[in-house]
């Protein structure tokens, strides 16, 4: 969590270096006008502090909730479940996925669609395949989000000659 603050005193002028921070949960977690620190999960009382030369102080809190990562979700639109083709048949792949940390942001190489025979043959969300390995595949679209969680949809498909 990256954290901001100006402080400002009539006689002595900009005194942001000199603002101390502490967390209801974790104590201690910086000064200065900027820095990051990770936060423990749970809902934290921030309070930012600072003193002048005169001895005087101005204080003021935020709450901050932490919440624990939480997995993305993965879907597969197409193709249906146990679906056949034949070799050379242009195979529409479609997913969709979520994320509530990332939301709908992730990378293309995040989506990744994988085949028990053919191993990775795709990224993204959609896009079309032509000459499916022949046989019996387990097809996986997986989702990485941006705190290393993954989950993944399947379904089977046949191709054959």
């Amino acid at each position: 969590t990256n954290f901001l603050a100006n402080a400002t005193d009539p006689q002595d002028g900009n005194i942001s270096s000199a603002i101390a921070w502490t967390s209801s949960i974790n104590g201690k977690i910086g000064s200065g006008g900027s820095f990051s620190y990770n936060l423990s999960i749970g809902t934290h009382d921030i309070t930012a502090t600072v003193l002048d030369t005169h001895g005087n102080s101005a204080t003021n809190q935020i709450k901050v909730t932490v919440k624990e990562p939480q997995y993305p979700t993965a879907s597969i639109i197409s193709p249906r479940n146990k679906q056949v083709f034949v070799h050379g048949d242009n195979i529409t792949f479609a997913s969709t996925y979520n994320d509530f940390e990332d939301g709908a942001t992730l990378l293309n190489s995040s989506l990744i669609w994988n085949s028990t025979i053919t191993g990775v043959f795709g990224n993204g969300t959609d896009f079309i395949k032509p000459n499916m390995s022949i046989g019996n595949h387990t097809i996986y679209f997986t989702v990485t989000d941006s705190d290393s969680m993954s989950s993944a949809a399947s379904l089977n498909i046949s191709a054959f000659s």
